[in-house]
């Protein structure tokens, strides 16, 4: 803290110096005149004839840009983002030692430049999706979306649905109701499917194959490798199941007759390395 105070990176507040064990307030930046400053040398020391302390150069207002590397910028930005999407309207990270000011024009203009940092979408702030999902461009998308009473998703989540086809991750946490809603809106493909999490959270659970939604039960991705489902009713002979010739594994929550089901689903997935059967 001392060596900052001197290079006049950091304003200290009489509180702070009254309480030296809060961090200081690093929103009242001050601009540094001058990293060394001319301090007198200590009697001990001798003074040679020809020693002369020289002034360092003014510290330049974007020297984190010149000395960052385009690539830590984008992980700072996308480490903060990511942390929003994963917990959504519960994310708290409010240090009383740091208040973000604004973004300046080169870390904008960074961070717009790579549509990666977009990709990864929550709709918990719609309006903040939305954004995110035009700003990603092309890039593959990782999408999560989850609500306990809505009875509509908002527009965003068609939007995003709509692309599936670049959707490498999907979570859906929603109702029964809102599943058969949004699965009857799903395209057909999902080629770039990774990994599929769908949980139904009005604990309803899976009445049996005939109630199989064919928006799910009919979803076509080659390259599915993970598929989790919570109470959601899927028969062995799906084409989610049969034509994922990647899938190696399995988490089915909530089927009844789960040994019968496995009987009859075990022999269409040889590839399968890990299965789950809770019921």
């Amino acid at each position: 803290m001392d060596v900052l105070t001197r290079a006049g990176l950091v304003e200290l507040d009489e509180d702070i110096m009254r309480s030296p064990h809060r961090s200081p307030n690093l929103s009242r930046w001050a601009t540094p005149p001058l990293l060394l400053k001319r301090y007198p040398i200590p009697p001990e020391l001798p003074l040679s004839s020809n020693a002369s302390l020289e002034l360092a150069k003014p510290i330049p207002h974007n020297l984190i840009n010149l000395v960052l590397p385009p690539e830590l910028l984008l992980a700072i930005f996308s480490c903060l983002t990511h942390s929003i999407s994963d917990t959504g309207p519960n994310w708290h990270y409010s240090p009383h030692w740091l208040t973000l000011t604004h973004v300046c024009t080169h870390w904008r203009i960074t961070a717009l430049s790579s549509p990666l940092l977009w990709s990864r979408i929550s709709f918990a702030h719609p309006d903040l999706a939305s954004v995110m999902l035009s700003r990603s461009r092309d890039a593959p998308l990782d999408i999560a979306y989850g609500d306990r009473l809505a009875r509509l998703p908002p527009l965003g989540v068609y939007t995003a649905l709509a692309q599936l086809s670049r959707i490498v991750r999907l979570r859906l946490n929603v109702t029964r109701a809102l599943l058969a809603h949004l699965a009857a809106r799903l395209p057909i493909s999902a080629p770039s499917l990774r990994r599929l999490h769908i949980d139904l959270v009005d604990g309803v659970r899976a009445p049996g194959a005939a109630h199989a939604l064919p928006g799910i039960a009919d979803l076509q991705a080659p390259g599915l490798r993970v598929l989790l489902l919570d109470g959601v009713p899927l028969p062995p002979t799906a084409s989610l199941l049969v034509r994922s010739t990647q899938l190696t594994e399995l988490v089915l929550s909530g089927i009844p007759g789960p040994v019968r089901w496995c009987v009859a689903g075990m022999s269409r997935i040889p590839q399968l390395v890990r299965l789950l059967l809770v019921q």
